[in-house]
C-alpha cells in the first residue's frame, strides 16, 4: 500500500517556502528524513571515528538494495561512484577499444554524456557520429537507429534529454545496437526517481546516474549499473584500496583488480551522500515512482496548456519528462528569466541548438502545487506585457 501522493509535499521543508521550486531537473529539494539521516551520520563519525566503519559499510550495501529495487537491477550490478559524470567517464575511458569503432551520441546532450565520448574519439581515433536534434529538439528513434552501422561499438544516449525533456525508447535502440555487437550506455539522471525504470527490461548494457535530482538525495553520489559480462571488458581507470580488496590488505604488484562492479569503487566513500540517500530511496518507494510521475505530469500539463495559450513554443515532442522547455518570439528569455527570478521562481536557461541558443526550462516535481504553477504562469504572462 503506497502513501497518498497529496501528502508528499509534507515530507519536505515547504511549510514556509523560500521560493517556488521549479528547477527540479537541476537540483531537487531534500526531504526532512534525509536531513535527519545526514545529521545522524555526522554525529556518528564525530563521536566514533574509524570505529563506525563497520556500520557504515553495512548501510552501504543496504543502499544498493534499495536502489536496485527502484532501477530493476541486481545489487551485484551496482557500483556507487562520486557522480554521474564519473560513471560515464569510467566507461568511456575503460571500455575495451576496437579498431575502427564508431560511437553514436546526441547533439547537445548534457556535457557529462558528451565530452567523455569526444575525448575517447580524440584519444583512440574512434569515429564519432552525432545524431542531430530536430527543430523541436527531439532526437527521433528512427534517426538514432539509422546512425548505427556495422562498425558501431558504443551508443551513448540520455534517457530523458536535459534540454527539452524528450523521452527516448531506449529498448528499441538497444535491440538495434546489439544486432551489430554494440553496447548501449544510457544516462538516467533525468529519469531515475520520476519515471519507472527497469534495467533488465530496457535491455541496455550500462546505466549511469546521480542521486541529487529526482531521487531527492544529497549531492556527491552517483551510480553505475552494468551487466557482469560488460564489467569484465571495462578496465578500472581509478585505483585504490577498495577495488583491489580492503583497507587492511598489503599492496601487491601482482594483484589484479576485483571482478565485477567492485572494480569501480576505489577509496573512502562519501558516507554522507550515499547513506543520506537511504531514507530518500525508501520514501520514493513508499509513494511509488508511478504516482510521482503521474502527479508531476499533471502539473506539467497545466504549465504546457497555459504557456501554449500565451504563444510560447514548446520543445521535446509529445512524450517528455516533467520538463517544459520554452521560447517566445516576442520576448527575450533573459527578460522572462529576470521576471521569474524577481518572483523567486527557480528555473533554468539551458543551451539548445536553436536561434538564440537557449530554452527556458521549468520542471515541476510531485511536491509542487497547482498554486505554484499558476503563479509561474502569471509571471510568464506578465513578462510578455
Amino acid at each position: 500500500m503506497t502513501k497518498d501522493i497529496e501528502t508528499f509535499r509534507k515530507e519536505f521543508y515547504l511549510d514556509n517556502p523560500t521560493h517556488v521550486p521549479l528547477n527540479n531537473a537541476g537540483l531537487c529539494l531534500l526531504p526532512k528524513c534525509v536531513v535527519r539521516k545526514v545529521e545522524e551520520i555526522s554525529l556518528l563519525v564525530a563521536k566514533d571515528g574509524a570505529n563506525c566503519l563497520g556500520e557504515v559499510f553495512k548501510s552501504w550495501d543496504d543502499s544498493k538494495r534499495l536502489l536496485s529495487n527502484l532501477l530493476g537491477a541486481l545489487e551485484n550490478q551496482i557500483a556507487w561512484t562520486p557522480n554521474c559524470s564519473s560513471s560515464l567517464s569510467f566507461i568511456a575511458n575503460g571500455y575495451e577499444y576496437q579498431k575502427g569503432e564508431e560511437i553514436v551520441i546526441f547533439e547537445n546532450d548534457y556535457p557529462a554524456n558528451f565530452y567523455p565520448w569526444v575525448a575517447r574519439s580524440k584519444k583512440l581515433g574512434s569515429t564519432l557520429t552525432v545524431v542531430k536534434a530536430e527543430k523541436d529538439l527531439t532526437r527521433p528513434l528512427d534517426n538514432v537507429i539509422e546512425a548505427i552501422t556495422a562498425k558501431t561499438r558504443i551508443v551513448a544516449l540520455s534517457h530523458i534529454q536535459s534540454d527539452c525533456g524528450y523521452l527516448m525508447d531506449i529498448s528499441a535502440v538497444a535491440e538495434a545496437a546489439h544486432k551489430v555487437g554494440a553496447i548501449v550506455v544510457v544516462d538516467v539522471i533525468q529519469s531515475a526517481g520520476i519515471y519507472p525504470i527497469n534495467f533488465q527490461k530496457m535491455k541496455v548494457d550500462v546505466m549511469c546516474g546521480g542521486l541529487h535530482k529526482w531521487l531527492c538525495s544529497p549531492t556527491g553520489a552517483g551510480f553505475l549499473v552494468i551487466k557482469e559480462e560488460i564489467a569484465a571488458r571495462v578496465a578500472p581507470v581509478l585505483h585504490g584500496a577498495l577495488n583491489y580488496g580492503s583497507f587492511e590488505d598489503a599492496p601487491d604488484v601482482d594483484k589484479a583488480p576485483l571482478e565485477g562492479v567492485r572494480r569501480f569503487e576505489q577509496g573512502t566513500p562519501s558516507f554522507y551522500s550515499v547513506l543520506g540517500a537511504i531514507p530518500a530511496l525508501e520514501l520514493i518507494a513508499e509513494y511509488s515512482v508511478d504516482k510521482l510521475w503521474k502527479k508531476a505530469q499533471e502539473l506539467r500539463a497545466l504549465l504546457k496548456n497555459e504557456t501554449q495559450e500565451l504563444g510560447f513554443v514548446i520543445y521535446g515532442g509529445s512524450l517528455t519528462g516533467p520538463h517544459l522547455s520554452i521560447t517566445h518570439s516576442k520576448q527575450a528569455l533573459e527578460k522572462i528569466s529576470e521576471a521569474l527570478n524577481n518572483e523567486k521562481i527557480s528555473h533554468a536557461l539551458r543551451p539548445a541548438p536553436l536561434p538564440g541558443g537557449k530554452v527556458l526550462r521549468l520542471s515541476p516535481h510531485a511536491y509542487n502545487t497547482e498554486e505554484e504553477i499558476k503563479k509561474a504562469i502569471a509571471t510568464l504572462k506578465g513578462a510578455l506585457a
